[in-house]
């Protein structure tokens, strides 16, 4: 039926008009983008597993720049213990020609004061070593330690009571022997003391002066013996119990001599040396790098007290030969305690390196995921835009012809 108030063929084609003028103007969109899906309605299941991929991008790039940050750091630390580790062997050399008897008193008070000089720069070292702020090197970056028993190492045991059968061996000044053995307490012993042990003539007798790295020398005055133990060339030589002497009873050092003979062994030496308990560190203020995108995904490290205190080397005396050989030791350790942190360090810094390598491949895989999901395909949306150009066209010319038909009814008015 003609009428002038519904024309069904001009509201279809202007629906079809107005849907490839949507559909154009997405695709148009789309093409200068370069994204797919510009919002939710586009693509909703592509539009969420985008932003989980895009959550992962962007925290796998901030954890390559926490790992390179990180890496920076350990660095300026390593660096630091480098030149510590140097000046500790500047010491080293000074304490060994302090151990010589050649060495003259004043000579040793001059390397006294080359070595406390050392040991204020080391502590320099250890509260100024800083990155952005953080000490690194005084303690503030602690991690938990296990504590460390007390130990007796005999340095040097030279072989007594030698005999003339040829093939027969010898037995050591200091028995090692099981039912022998050097015996320390510990965990109460607080002492880092060296022990020389001196065979000399008594008469017929022969006779062990024991001194300690530890006891006060007057310069130009022969050494004290800290106690001299008797008659060590009777059968079955002699026990020693220095936590009898005073100011050693902590160290519950107990030792035992064997026999020795009085006619080829005076004149030799067994050197002995102790190391305090270290009750080493409970609390825990190791650092964490976040090298990953997710919470957890972290490593962690800590730097002991760099300094002479956490160095256990405060108080280097190379006042006499034996404090010297005393503090050769007490630096040694302290060389390898350094030697430990910076290994590691560098162990650390060598999975940073796998760390930021793992990364970056694993980022450039998000990166070609997120644009499988979100990016547009150009020979698709170029083809796309045709199609809806083509269908714009025809839905208008159709919408002209629907309009030009329904004024056919004026022609029924004349």
């Amino acid at each position: 039926m003609p009428s002038i108030n519904f024309n069904p063929a001009g509201i279809t084609a202007l629906q079809n008009f107005n849907l490839a003028q949507t559909n154009l103007s997405r695709t148009q969109s789309q093409i200068a983008t370069g994204k797919r899906v510009q919002n939710a309605q586009d693509d909703p299941a592509a539009l969420a597993t985008s932003q989980r991929l895009t959550a992962q991008k962007n925290g796998v790039g901030v954890g390559i720049e926490n790992s390179k940050a990180a890496d920076k750091m350990l660095s300026t630390a390593d660096k630091a213990l480098s030149n510590m580790q140097d000046i500790m062997q500047s010491m080293r050399q000074l304490a060994v020609k302090a151990s010589n008897d050649a060495t003259t008193d004043a000579d040793r008070t001059n390397y006294q004061k080359q070595i406390n000089d050392y040991r204020k720069e080391l502590d320099r070292i250890a509260r100024d070593t800083k990155y952005k702020e953080r000490h690194l090197l005084n303690g503030d970056m602690k991690d938990t330690a296990a504590a460390k028993d007390a130990t007796a190492t005999v340095l040097t045991n030279i072989a007594v009571n030698e005999s003339s059968i040829q093939g027969t061996a010898a037995t050591n000044l200091i028995s090692e022997l099981t039912n022998h053995a050097v015996t320390i307490s510990k965990a109460g012993n607080n002492l880092d003391v060296t022990f020389q042990i001196k065979l000399v003539a008594n008469g017929n007798s022969v006779d062990a002066q024991i001194f300690a790295s530890n006891q006060t020398s007057t310069p130009g005055v022969a050494a004290t013996p800290l106690t001299t133990i008797s008659g060590v060339n009777v059968s079955g030589g002699k026990d020693v119990d220095i936590s009898a002497v005073t100011g050693y009873s902590s160290s519950g050092l107990k030792f035992h001599l064997n026999q020795v003979d009085s006619s080829t062994d005076v004149g030799k030496t067994a050197v002995l040396r102790i190391t305090s308990y270290d009750k080493g560190v409970t609390e825990d203020k190791s650092v964490a790098f976040q090298v990953g995108a997710n919470a957890g995904e972290e490593m962690t490290i800590g730097v002991g007290d760099m300094s002479s205190t956490g160095l256990r080397i405060a108080k280097l005396d190379v006042s006499s030969s034996l404090a010297a050989k005393n503090s050769v030791s007490m630096i040694d350790d302290a060389i390898n305690r350094i030697s430990d942190e910076r290994a590691k360090i560098g162990s650390l810094q060598n999975r940073l390196q796998v760390s930021i390598s793992n990364n970056e491949t694993y980022k450039a895989n998000l990166e070609g995921a997120l644009a499988q999901e979100v990016d547009v395909n150009y020979a698709e949306a170029v083809l796309q835009q045709t199609i809806d150009q083509v269908k714009q066209q025809a839905s208008l010319a159709m919408l002209t012809q629907a309009n030009q038909s329904q004024q056919a009814v004026l022609g029924l008015l004349q």
